[in-house]
């Protein structure tokens, strides 16, 4: 019975000290209260200003002009079959009066720049340090209820950040992203991966350099007994032979597609003086999925390689590595040095002769 008090009697203590405690933080001054943080939310320090505001659905045109040029961007709508065979309608970016293949997701985003834009301050009046009596870059926003935005972007805000901006009659501080936009020439809306190759799916690889053609694809059912059974691949040009399964995987790990680094021309008139009126090196590759052949020129003097797809009028440098790799191709190279492969358990005898012996 005494133990059981004395239980109670130190749990009601320890309650009340517990309660105290409690009671004691509650009432302790917050310091964030005392010492306000020196940078505050964006939410609450945010002071842009929306400079311009309309649906993405509502632009008509944007046109863009800088150093590098001038385009418009438009948009309609199509339509296409989806998954299930279903017509289904969308919209798609080009740039106008252009038959180029551009990238109509990123010519998309181009318009989402400009569809709200903003600004961190206003300024009072146009100064030469502006940079606007010459701009670097202009923008013209047609909505298509007719009405137009006209924009222009100077100089870069001096020891600050973005540029500085003339948006209807008045004068802006804009991001660096948004002045960059306008500053953006049409090929930064091209898709840089012309092809990606599969070598599992390979139906052909053909090679033309220096007069010689090699010619490359599987090997089919009835031609099974007549190779080694170590490779899947025969040649067929200049030589009709099996092909070194060791090699071509070595070339294979080169051949894994086409990308662009820089697109430096449009105009088939330009290929002579890229060295592609004549190609160096011809790749034509077929998988599954890609058909594609490929012509290469002249190297760059950074040591890039120039080259254009066939059929088309573009001329793009790519990286010299699957060119490089590519050159050094040989027929003799890639044929099988194994002759004959037989199981030794199914050898009855082997026979030597020569010189007289045996």
């Amino acid at each position: 019975k005494d133990k059981l008090f004395r239980n109670i009697f130190i749990s009601v203590v320890l309650l009340a000290v517990l309660g105290g405690t409690y009671y004691a933080v509650m009432k302790m001054p917050d310091k964030t209260d005392e010492t306000p943080s020196s940078t505050p939310s964006p939410e609450v320090s945010s002071s842009d200003i929306t400079v311009f505001e309309a649906d993405i659905k509502d632009i008509d045109e944007l046109t863009i002009k800088n150093a590098d040029g001038e385009y418009t961007i438009v948009s309609e709508t199509v339509k296409e079959k989806n998954s299930e065979g279903k017509e289904i309608e969308k919209t798609v970016y080009k740039i106008k009066g252009s038959n180029i293949d551009y990238s109509s997701s990123m010519l998309q985003s181009q318009c989402y720049n400009f569809n709200n834009i903003s600004a961190s301050k206003e300024l009072d009046s146009e100064d030469e340090e502006y940079g606007l009596a010459t701009p670097a870059g202009t923008a013209r926003i047609k909505l298509k209820n007719g009405s137009v935005t006209d924009i222009a972007i100077g100089n870069k805000v001096i020891g600050g950040s973005g540029y500085f901006a003339e948006i209807g009659d008045k004068v802006y501080n804009v991001s660096q992203y948004f002045g960059e936009a306008v500053l953006k020439n049409a090929n930064s809306f091209r898709d840089k991966e012309i092809a990606t190759f599969d070598m599992a799916s390979l139906k052909k690889l053909n090679i033309s350099k220096g007069g010689e053609n090699i010619k490359l694809r599987p090997i089919k059912k009835d031609e099974e007994g007549k190779f080694s059974k170590m490779t899947s691949f025969i040649m067929t040009e200049p030589k009709y032979i099996s092909v070194s399964a060791d090699y071509l995987n070595k070339i294979a790990q080169k051949i894994t597609g086409i990308s662009a680094d820089e697109f430096v021309s449009d105009s088939r008139a330009d290929f002579g003086k890229y060295g592609l009126a004549s190609p160096s090196l011809t790749l034509e590759f077929a998988d599954d999925k890609t058909d594609i052949t490929v012509h290469y020129g002249a190297k760059t003097d950074d040591g890039k390689v120039y080259a254009n797809v066939d059929g088309k009028d573009t001329v793009f440098t790519q990286d010299s590595e699957l060119f490089d790799t590519l050159s050094q191709v040989t027929a003799e190279a890639l044929a099988d040095k194994l002759c004959n492969l037989v199981n030794i358990d199914d050898i009855k005898s082997v026979t030597v002769e020569g010189e007289g012996k045996k």
